[in-house]
C-alpha cells in the first residue's frame, strides 16, 4: 500500500510538516518508500518528495531504486535540495558515494532545477562509485544545472540514460568525470563553460555506444562527445555544433586515448588544433 501523501493529511500543522518532509526529504513519517531496498523489492519511486528523501538520509546509498513514474521536478517549486552521493571538489574520490542501483525504468525527471538561479543547482548525483553501482534507463528532460544534469563523478557505470533539452553550464552534459563506463547514452543540450563535452567533460574510463547532438561553446579542449579523453572511447558519434578557441574536435576536444568505429558531423570551429574528429 502507497505511504500516505501530504494531500491527503488535513490538518493544517500536518500539511506543512509534510510539506518540509518534501521540499527537504526529512524522514518525519520513518521509511518513505515502498519496497526494502534490495534488487527483487527496490524502494519505489513516485514522485518529487521520494527523489528528495533518497538524497537525505545516506544510509541509503547502497540501496536499490527504481522509478515508477515521471516526475516534474516543479512540483515543489524550487531548486533540488538534496543531491544524491556525496561530492566533494578538492577531494572527490573521498565523500559518501551512491554506491546502489537506481533504474529510471524508462521514466523522465522533467525540469531539474529550472531556476532563474543556477547557482545552487547542481546534478542528480553526486559521486557514483561501487562494484555494483549502476544508474540506468533515466531521461532528464530540460535540466538546467551548474555542472552535469546527471552524475558529476563517475567511477561506476551510467548505462541507457539521456538528457534532452536544456542549459549547462560545466563539463559534462550528462557526466563530469567518468572514471568507470558509460554506454547507450545521449546528449542533447546547450553546454557551456570550462572544457566543456556534450557527453563528458573528462574520460579516464570507457564510453561505447553512445551519441550527442549538442551545441556546445567553449575556450580550451572543447569536444563534441568528449572534451578531454585519455580512456576509451568506441562506437559513438557525434553530431554537433562546437565552438572553441583551442583543442577543438567534432568528437574530442583533446584525445590522449583510444578513439575506434566513431564519427562526428555538424560543424567545428576555432583557431588552433581543431578537427572534425579530433582536436
Amino acid at each position: 500500500m502507497r505511504r500516505l501523501r501530504s494531500s491527503s493529511i488535513k490538518s493544517r500543522g500536518a500539511a506543512f510538516l509534510a510539506f518540509l518532509v518534501c521540499l527537504f526529504g526529512l524522514p518525519a513519517f520513518g521509511q518513505p518508500w515502498d519496497g526494502n531496498g534490495t534488487p527483487n523489492y527496490p524502494y519505489l519511486i513516485y514522485d518529487a518528495c521520494d527523489m528528495q528523501a533518497i538524497g537525505a538520509d545516506s544510509s541509503y546509498w547502497d540501496s536499490h531504486f527504481k522509478l515508477m513514474a515521471d516526475i516534474n521536478w516543479l512540483e515543489i517549486g524550487g531548486p533540488p535540495a538534496n543531491k544524491i552521493g556525496e561530492y566533494i571538489p578538492s577531494q572527490p574520490s573521498t565523500g559518501i558515494p551512491f554506491s546502489g542501483v537506481f533504474d529510471g525504468n524508462e521514466n523522465q525527471i522533467l525540469n531539474w532545477c529550472d531556476s532563474n538561479d543556477m547557482s545552487p543547482c547542481m546534478s542528480l548525483f553526486g559521486r557514483v562509485a561501487g562494484y555494483n553501482a549502476v544508474v540506468k534507463d533515466l531521461v532528464l528532460v530540460n535540466s538546467n544545472t551548474n555542472g552535469p544534469a546527471l552524475v558529476q563523478y563517475l567511477e561506476a557505470v551510467v548505462d541507457n540514460c539521456r538528457v534532452e533539452s536544456g542549459n549547462v553550464f560545466g563539463k559534462g552534459g550528462l557526466v563530469g568525470s567518468n572514471f568507470g563506463a558509460i554506454r547507450r547514452s545521449h546528449s542533447n543540450v546547450t553546454i557551456r563553460g570550462n572544457q566543456p563535452g556534450a557527453l563528458v567533460g573528462s574520460n579516464f574510463g570507457s564510453i561505447s555506444n553512445c551519441s550527442a547532438s549538442s551545441n556546445v561553446v567553449g575556450d580550451y579542449c572543447v569536444g563534441g562527445l568528449v572534451a578531454w579523453s585519455d580512456g576509451s572511447v568506441e562506437d559513438s558519434y557525434a553530431v554537433c555544433t562546437v565552438d572553441g578557441n583551442s583543442a577543438v574536435g567534432g568528437l574530442v576536444g583533446m584525445n590522449k586515448g583510444n578513439v575506434s568505429r566513431c564519427f562526428s558531423g555538424g560543424t567545428v570551429t576555432g583557431q588552433w588544433s581543431v578537427g572534425g574528429l579530433t582536436g
